[in-house]
């Protein structure tokens, strides 16, 4: 039976037998999936929500440290732990992997909805391998775009985030965050790029943000929202640790160059 907390927490363990594999069977989506699987991952459903997330923390130490990952267009939790999870031996901080795509209806889910499920993740990690000293995000293109709003929830609320990795994902200018499928305005970024939510939005948080100008996706364009972000992270009270702009870089920059990864993961350490 389920310790009550969790119970209350919405958070259901799989069953044993698929104790590494999510019960909406994403797992057999991911080109990455199988990378991971031997690396004593743990993937909790959240049958309430429709998600589940994935953990991995090392072995054989406690670990106080724990960077929350948001995939991309079209992604899955594995991919993301997949994509970290060499840099995250060789610095020791545990990884957990939030989905927020629904792969069934093509839907994204809200900043709302991924603030929950990233503090039931974290209420998991807590009582399963101990305190947590600080906790990143890292979001990665779409994910990148939506780690605004949430870390502006999370600073109204837990203060969990301390420091924000977006990298290749940028506020544009008229806050159509995907133009492809809604040309209307996010309200969020709308609100907080004319002041509507105050000045100090992002106080306490700090950012680490990267966009290569050769991005096949947006182009030239990448580093325009980039550096358009930067000015409004500051001016809500957010601290920019870190804005790369890569001229020659491309829509995996960040992961792909070492020296930028690594220089992140410096501020965060």
């Amino acid at each position: 039976m389920l310790p009550a907390a969790l119970l209350m927490a919405g958070i259901s363990f799989a069953q044993p037998q698929a104790k590494d594999k999510d019960f909406l069977g994403y797992w057999r989506q991911s080109k990455q999936y199988h990378k991971i699987a031997q690396e004593n991952i743990v993937v909790v459903d959240l049958p309430q929500e429709e998600r589940f997330f994935v953990v991995w923390a090392p072995l054989g130490r406690p670990v106080d440290r724990a960077m929350v990952l948001l995939h991309g267009t079209g992604g899955t939790a594995y991919d993301e732990v997949a994509d970290e999870i060499a840099m995250a031996k060789k610095h020791g901080y545990a990884l957990i992997g939030i989905q927020w795509l629904d792969k069934k209806t093509g839907r994204y889910d809200s900043a709302e909805k991924i603030n929950r499920m990233i503090e039931r993740a974290l209420s998991f990690y807590k009582k399963r391998y101990g305190p947590l000293k600080t906790v990143a995000l890292s979001g990665f293109s779409r994910g990148g775009a939506i780690s605004y709003e949430v870390a502006y929830l999370d600073n109204q609320g837990e203060k969990n985030l301390k420091l924000i990795i977006a990298h290749s994902g940028g506020i544009p200018i008229d806050n159509v965050v995907a133009p492809r499928e809604d040309n209307t305005p996010g309200k969020f970024y709308s609100d907080l790029t004319t002041g509507r939510l105050g000045s100090n939005g992002f106080e306490g948080q700090s950012f680490f943000l990267y966009a290569g100008c050769q991005d096949e996706q947006w182009g030239s364009s990448m580093c325009e929202k980039m550096e358009y972000t930067k000015g409004v992270i500051e001016k809500n009270g957010g601290s920019v640790v870190g804005c790369i702009i890569d001229q020659q870089g491309k829509h995996g920059g960040y992961r792909s160059n070492q020296d930028y990864h690594e220089q992140a993961i410096r501020k965060w350490m």
